[in-house]
Parts: C-alpha cells; structure tokens; sequence
C-alpha cells in the first residue's frame, strides 16, 4: 500500500501535505521536522504487550503548535503528535531498497511468484500469524503451511488434467489422473490432521508448563 501511494505520488498531494510521511526525521537531534519547519520532540514512550505484534514505540509531541496558523490542516488537537516504532529505521531502510531500480525489479518477480501463495495463505486459509514462538518451532509451523498449499496446488493441477484427458485423449491416463487426485487428497487429508494434533500438541504442553510455573 505505501509503495502504491508512494509510485503516484499520494503524499505530495496538497491535500496529504501533513501527512506522518511529509515530516522529516532528524537521526543526529532525535527530532522531527512538520512540513512548516517546527520542531517535534519525545514526548514519552508507549509499549504494549498485548495483541499478535508487540508495540514500542516513541511519541514526538509539537512544542510549537499553539501559535501555529496551519494547525487546524495539520491536528484536531492542542499539538501535533506522532508514533515512531523503535525499528522504524529498518523499515526504513527497507523500503529504500524497494524503491531502488534493482529493488523495483526484484519487487516486479514477487509479484507473480510469491504474492499469491502468501495472499492465499493469509486471507484464505487464515494464517494471519504463527501459533508457535522460537525459530525453529516457527520454521517447522510455516513448513507445514507450504506443505499444504504445494499438495492443493498439485491437487487442482490433476483435476484440470484429467479434465482434458476426459475430453478424448485417453482412459488409462484419466484414471491414472483419477489414482493420483484420490491419493492427493488422502495425503491433505492425513496432513491436515498432522497439523491439528501438532498445534495442538504444542500449545497444550505450553499452557500445562505455564500453569506449573504459575503453581
């Protein structure tokens, strides 16, 4: 979304002039500059442990808003505030590259190799983050999820193959077509369950350490 706003120039638009985008940071005085040239400085720190991301974050609060003419463009409060996650710089970092020459031509292969499976995964399937904590746990967990779609792609290549040989290439090859798609779907079968009782198995284990621990 920020590299398709960032492509059409969304944040040079008049009407996103103080847009968080527009304000500048500066590393060395740790503050930040509004589009009018005044300061932002640390205000307070704000940390969350709650929900699926864990928040750290730094809010820059305005020291010279009040006399400010735009401010009513800029915030509906007193000073104008923004959040800055503690691992800011690497998403900074990050989307430099992007924007890059090479970092746009490697962008343009994600598209089409990689963005369907992740799309599919998260939205469709509902893997939206990992029920495991540690590398390894986490690693075996997405396997797992990779596992699954392979065989579910494998499993529509067939049926669309034994489409075409349906339509007069040859009985021995639908019913080899026929074989492969039973055996296909027994495997996602099997493996689905494989993923219940290893979640589950996991997760059990972690309550019951925890609920020793608490005891």
């Amino acid at each position: 979304q920020y590299l398709a706003k960032k492509k059409h120039g969304e944040y040079e638009r008049e009407k996103n002039r103080y847009h968080t985008e527009n304000f500048l940071y500066d590393k060395r005085a740790d503050i930040y500059l509004c589009p009018e040239g005044k300061a932002l400085k640390p205000y307070k720190g704000r940390h969350s442990n709650q929900g699926v991301r864990k928040r750290r974050q730094i809010i820059y609060q305005g020291v010279a808003c009040d006399g400010c003419k735009v401010r009513q463009l800029c915030t509906s409060q007193r000073f104008r505030t923004l959040a800055r996650e503690e691992r800011r710089e690497l998403v900074e970092r990050m989307r430099a590259r992007l924007l890059s020459k090479e970092g746009k031509e490697k962008y343009k292969k994600r598209l089409h190799t990689v963005e369907s499976p992740f799309g599919h995964i998260k939205h469709n399937l509902g893997y939206r983050s990992f029920l495991l904590r540690g590398l390894k746990k986490v690693g075996g967990e997405f396997t797992l999820m990779c596992i699954g779609y392979n065989l579910k792609k494998i499993q529509s290549f067939l049926i669309r193959r034994r489409e075409v040989n349906q339509k007069g290439i040859g009985h021995d090859k639908s019913v080899i077509a026929i074989c492969n798609i039973s055996c296909i779907s027994f495997l996602i079968r099997v493996l689905k369950r494989f993923i219940f009782d290893f979640l589950y198995l996991n997760t059990s284990i972690a309550q019951k350490h925890a609920t020793d621990i608490t005891l």
